[in-house]
């Protein structure tokens, strides 16, 4: 969701959100 780092644990290579 947030610009901040790529959401690697989400799936999507390409999906922004903040780590944790």
């Amino acid at each position: 969701g947030d610009i901040r780092v790529l959401e690697k644990h989400g799936g999507k290579s390409g999906d922004w959100s903040a780590p944790g």
